[in-house]
């Protein structure tokens, strides 16, 4: 089993650092900014890359659109 170190899901250009793990399974860890703080622990079991980002879109969005039921 291969562990990967933490890291943050943008460089500080921008850069996406997730797209490496795109088709892969993975468990995943969100900390409070600058702090020790756990806020969320998850799992995805087929595409790691869309799981977390979903996490981190904004939602007030008004170009997204979104339909319901």
């Amino acid at each position: 089993m291969k562990i990967s170190k933490f890291f943050a899901p943008y460089n500080a250009d921008g850069k996406n650092n997730l797209l490496k793990f795109k088709n892969r399974t993975g468990v995943y860890i969100i900390k409070e900014k600058g702090s020790a703080k756990l806020l969320y622990i998850g799992y995805s079991g087929y595409n790691l890359y869309k799981t977390v980002t979903r996490h981190f879109q904004r939602w007030k969005d008004n170009t997204q659109v979104r339909t319901t039921r």
